[in-house]
């Protein structure tokens, strides 16, 4: 028997999920014997689990995260030590990375990977492109064959050189073609989805980047606007969903546009639609095109990878240049206004799908390609000495090792998304201790959690926490920390409760991260959830004539420069002089500023570019990189950044605090002298070495004794005249 190990990062219902699966249930049982390794929480989990032995690694996540994919990959070379496999299939680009270091270290015979595209793109930064490249090429030194779904993938490795031309082969991601051909569909089920005078275009595929949906969107808007009797489905689910939501909403397409979630009743859904559209920015081969194809259905596809190889133009469907959501609504428009087009190029689609697309001969063909590489181990076998064998895979392993150190550290200097991810990741290991009465603390206020507050950017929630009775008519607007690449508002919770149970009321806001989203956004989203909270003041019983605003560590230093756009004319149009798509507005009466709370904040964030020497020099280097998109400390948004030297007399009254160790105390300081030299009252709170150490964010430690004191002068503060 031949033990086959297939890795996959999440059971998702995706191309590269389906083949994976269909490959590891129908492999001949006489000959193979397999099993499954796979994150967790993917839609197919339940279903492999019925046919395949499988092993969950909750730490295989898609994204990057150091701590789980170091877990991940001990936890995988763990268990192939155990089972110990002769060979080992990945597929996806995580799986792919992971699986095949972990096969290697564990001393599997054979590696293959199946490729259903490149992790590397054109819409990536070049540095992170070329990073990506470069562990690809890394992998493949240790990987037996690279299976390729579309000849355009393996054009594009010979191109990047990630291997050999002998190093591919050409499997395509099969479909059930019979299955599909001869299906007979339900004539009511068209019915549940619109009646039978409209028009169903349909996409299928999850909501992350990749997909693109955003485009689909904007086409079904423009196809709408010439179309009458139309609708648009989406077929899938993810993290995008709010962004996608809120964009069909915007568009005024609720009711043209439905999201129906993850489905099994692809084939009805298929052959009761009149097209099928995609617009994704890199693909494989899709097989949700080989599939539409098989039911008859004419294609409008972005023309990427292997997309390019299935449609002919003209004939069995449309190709169109990513991005251009005209063009596809262009197409769309035609076919809906020519139905004998849509059903000549459906004919021509079903029989563009040959048995070269067939799942079953898709299975056959890898049974072959595992025989073939097995028996050449096994001849190289023989030609090498049993203890010179042992001493090569020894050497290799530790070079291997060494390489893999050598890539993660250039991954980790020049680019900032890896220290992104691991302080992103970071920050969710550690929580507060609570007071012993927080569950009676917790009892005394009204929670309204994850309110959208109307953001074109990512986390725009907050939430609002609000004492049952007396408040005393002042609102504190809550920004938390984070470096600006990660954390929530959940984190600091307890102290938002223990602030209301002091009769104020709460609100706190989440906010996208660096560096997906860097300088200005932040701000803008501030400024977003302060007017949504404005606008909405009498729903939630807020009162906006009494405000503070708040922030922690990175929070902190957004509140003051928020402030300083809404009490320094001059600074606010010298800013806007220099941001191209995003303006910041001063949206807040200086009226109804009543104070700013600043906790442990970076007041001049030069010192990320520059950091002062030590040990959080990379880490603050990465996340200035990460937030303002360089490492130039004289860039005008790193200058115009600095709180202290852009205050003005109107700037409120400030209760400022921070620790005394590993944290921004000799910036605090500084603002706060600052702040004095400008006539503001200032109430500084800090606390001597020589009495304890306290380190950054000690002030939300609430049980103990500095941070309980520290929350007394704040009330203290809160609570005096204006």
């Amino acid at each position: 028997m031949i033990k086959v190990c297939y890795i996959i990062t999440k059971l998702e219902l995706g191309g590269a999920q389906k083949v994976a699966l269909y490959t590891a249930e129908n492999l001949e049982k006489d000959t193979f014997e397999d099993f499954l390794i796979t994150g967790s929480g993917g839609i197919l989990d339940d279903e492999a689990a019925k046919k395949l032995k499988v092993f969950k690694v909750p730490s295989l996540v898609r994204e990057i995260s150091p701590i789980k994919d170091l877990r991940a990959l001990l936890k995988i070379r763990k268990i192939l030590k155990k089972e110990k496999p002769e060979l080992v299939h990945t597929h996806s680009s995580k799986a792919g990375i992971l699986g095949r270091i972990a096969a290697k270290l564990a001393g599997v015979k054979t590696i293959v990977h199946t490729i259903h595209g490149y992790g590397f793109n054109e819409t990536q930064k070049w540095y992170v492109k070329y990073l990506y490249i470069y562990i690809e090429k890394f992998c493949t030194l240790f990987t037996d064959k690279l299976i390729v779904v579309a000849k355009e993938d393996m054009d594009k490795g010979l191109r990047y050189k990630i291997a050999k031309e002998n190093k591919f082969t050409l499997i395509r991601a099969g479909i059930d073609t019979h299955y599909y051909k001869t299906f007979n569909p339900n004539p009511d089920f068209r019915k549940t989805l619109a009646d039978e005078n409209t028009k169903i275009i349909t996409t299928i595929g999850p909501f992350k980047p990749q997909k693109n949906l955003q485009d689909f969107i904007k086409a079904a808007g423009l196809v709408c606007k010439s179309v009458d009797n139309v609708k648009f489905f989406i077929v899938g689910d993810g993290d995008l969903r709010p962004e996608l939501e809120k964009l069909i909403a915007d568009l005024n397409l609720t009711d043209k546009i439905i999201l129906l979630g993850w489905r099994t009743d692809i084939a009805e859904i298929l052959y009761a639609s009149d097209v099928f559209a995609m617009t994704s920015l890199w693909e494989g081969l899709p097989r949700t095109i080989l599939e539409a194809m098989c039911c008859s259905k004419p294609v409008v596809a972005n023309a990427v990878d292997g997309v390019k190889e299935v449609i002919r133009e003209g004939k069995n469907g449309f190709k169109v240049n990513p991005h251009n959501y005209q063009y596809t609504a262009e197409k769309i428009i035609y076919l809906l206004q020519n139905p004998t087009v849509v059903n000549a190029m459906g004919k021509s689609a079903k029989h563009s799908i040959t048995k070269e697309y067939d799942i079953n001969h898709m299975v056959k063909q890898h049974e072959d390609l595992y025989r073939k590489l097995l028996q050449h181990y096994l001849m190289v076998c023989e030609l090498i000495d049993e203890k010179a064998q042992k001493k090569h895979k020894r050497k290799k392993r530790i070079v291997i090792t060494v390489c893999a150190a050598a890539l993660i550290a250039a991954f980790y200097t020049y680019t900032p998304y890896p220290v992104a991810y691991f302080l992103r990741g970071a920050f969710h290991i550690t929580d507060y201790k609570l007071p012993a009465d927080y569950a009676n603390l917790k009892k005394n206020v009204i929670f309204y959690r994850d309110i959208d507050y109307k953001s074109n950017f990512p986390n725009g929630n907050l939430d609002i926490i609000a004492p049952k009775s007396d408040p005393n008519g002042k609102t504190i607007f809550w920004v938390h920390g984070g470096g600006y690449v990660g954390d929530d508002n959940k984190k600091i919770e307890h102290y938002m409760v223990q602030l209301a149970n002091s009769s104020f009321t709460v609100i706190s806001i989440n906010y996208a991260f660096a560096p997906e989203h860097a300088f200005p956004v932040q701000l803008k989203q501030i400024e977003q959830a302060y007017c949504f909270i404005k606008e909405n003041a009498a729903k939630y019983g807020i009162n906006t004539d009494k405000m503070y605003f708040g922030g922690d560590s990175a929070g902190a230093q957004l509140v003051a420069q928020f402030i300083n756009i809404q009490t320094n004319p001059i600074y606010a149009d010298m800013l806007n002089e220099y941001l191209e798509n995003i303006k910041l507005n001063a949206v807040v009466d200086v009226n109804t500023l009543h104070g700013a709370i600043l906790f442990c904040g970076p007041y001049d964030l030069k010192d990320l570019i520059d950091p002062p020497k030590g040990t959080l020099a990379l880490p603050f280097k990465q996340i200035g990189k990460a937030y303002f998109g360089t490492t130039d400390e004289n860039n005008v948004y790193v200058i115009l950044s600095n709180v202290t030297t852009r205050l003005s007399k109107h700037f409120p009254p400030v209760f400022i605090t921070d620790g005394n160790t590993s944290s921004f105390e000799y910036q605090a300081k500084k603002l706060e002298d600052a702040l004095k030299q400008k006539g503001v009252y200032v109430q500084g709170v800090f606390y001597p070495k020589t009495d304890e150490e306290l380190k950054h964010e000690y002030q939300f430690e609430i049980t103990t004794k500095y941070a309980q004191n520290t929350y007394n002068y704040l009330i203290e503060f809160l609570n005096r005249k204006k």
